[in-house]
């Protein structure tokens, strides 16, 4: 589960588990764009992002269930601290293992993450600009002291260690 604000790095870290781990990568903002046409109505949008979420997690679901070595990485920012408990909690119940991953990141560097991403040609991304960063950081709820979460380099890390054991 990568937890972050927008810009923060998440895509870009999704696919190099994907490209050298094998992991399955669901992006919601690649299928949002793919199934629904762009609004700025935010109720449309939250509607939209509910269905198109839940329909990640099933088919998620599915993919443990038919071979629980198979490795997915959801990027959805889970910006809310119940979203990520309710996410992690419904892995969990399955007894799938489940790790958050966690991008900090400061408003200068989103806004250079954010210049390099729409200088690129890629309708996998929403395009901001430094005024909707700075609306949508008010929305992230941080992790607390009472999460369990794991920088995205350290988690790197222990996969990398794993490859090699």
């Amino acid at each position: 589960m990568c937890c972050g604000k927008v810009c923060s790095g998440k895509s870009t870290f999704t696919r190099i588990l994907e490209q050298e781990y094998g992991f399955y990568i669901f992006s919601a903002d690649e299928w949002m764009l793919q199934l629904y046409d762009e609004t700025t109505e935010r109720n449309i949008f939250d509607t939209n992002l509910a269905r198109c979420t839940e329909l990640i997690l099933k088919v998620s679901e599915t993919i443990m269930q038919h071979n629980s070595n198979n490795n997915i990485a959801l990027d959805f920012g889970f910006w809310k601290r119940d979203n990520r408990d309710e996410v992690k909690q419904r892995f969990c119940n399955q007894d799938f293992k489940v790790s958050l991953v966690y991008f900090p990141i400061d408003f200068d560097k989103q806004i250079q993450f954010m210049n390099k991403r729409q200088n690129i040609d890629n309708s996998k991304h929403y395009k901001f600009d430094s005024d909707t960063i700075k609306t949508l950081n008010t929305f992230f709820e941080e992790p607390n002291h009472n999460e369990i979460y794991i920088t995205k380099d350290r988690y790197l890390e222990t996969l990398s260690l794993q490859t090699k054991s």
